[in-house]
């Protein structure tokens, strides 16, 4: 079960990052016990943050290893407000496409640039990487900073 900390509930936290079309920051554990971090486009989807990449990159192979994560999903201007948190994830190739196709509607909507067919190519190959948050906290200075 997912605990909660700071000033939004489960639902405000649904609902935020249900909303939130930012790239979510994964953290790690590299081979020599420092922090990777990536970021990476991400859906909510049943209190799990997906996303998608391929499987010889760093991240996931670094999580195919060692599931523990850390994660942020918060804005980078004023006034500022998201969530943290930690959990496990696990990379899968089950999925990987589906998923990628999801965040490409997500992020890019109907865009049929060359980007988005370059990546919907390569979707077969795609990995689907599963974090389980167990621990979220909240944080939200928009009415402080707004004064």
């Amino acid at each position: 079960m997912t605990q909660y900390k700071g000033p939004w509930s489960a639902g405000d936290v649904s609902t935020y990052l249900d909303d939130a079309v930012i790239p979510l920051r994964l953290a790690v554990n590299g081979p020599d016990g420092c922090p990777v971090v990536a970021s990476l486009w991400f859906v909510y989807d049943q209190k799990s943050l997906k996303c998608a990449c391929r499987p010889d990159t760093a991240i996931a192979q670094l999580l195919a290893k060692n599931g523990a994560c850390g994660f942020e999903v918060a804005g980078e201007t004023a006034p500022y407000s998201g969530v943290r948190g930690r959990g496990i994830a696990t990379v899968s190739a089950e999925g990987g496409k589906e998923t990628l196709e999801r965040l490409v509607d997500r992020y890019l909507g109907s865009d049929e640039s060359p980007f988005t067919t370059w990546l919907l190519n390569r979707s077969d190959d795609e990995v689907c990487i599963t974090s389980k948050p167990e621990h979220i906290f909240s944080w939200d200075y928009r009415e402080r900073m707004s004064a």
